[in-house]
């Protein structure tokens, strides 16, 4: 998976535009992001990625570009 669909991925998850998702979004920006909504980002890299994010690490991250560093490399540029 590239960082892009990663993107359009949690774009999809929380219903909004496309392109509306950037790397360097922060995720208090990005309206519909909340604890269910991380809870969903784990399953989903867990269920597309086969990687298992501990949900403290999610909680403190502040960006998508540091979700993206908590993929252990499974996300590409």
């Amino acid at each position: 998976m590239t960082t892009q669909e990663l993107c359009t991925e949690l774009e999809k998850m929380l219903q909004l535009s496309p392109g509306a998702v950037q790397p360097f979004s922060t995720l208090a920006s990005l309206k519909g992001w909340d604890s269910i909504a991380a809870i969903e980002f784990m399953a989903l890299a867990d269920a597309k990625l086969g990687v298992s994010v501990p949900a403290d690490r999610v909680a403190r991250a502040k960006t998508v570009a540091e979700l993206v560093a908590l993929l252990e490399g499974k996300v590409t540029a």
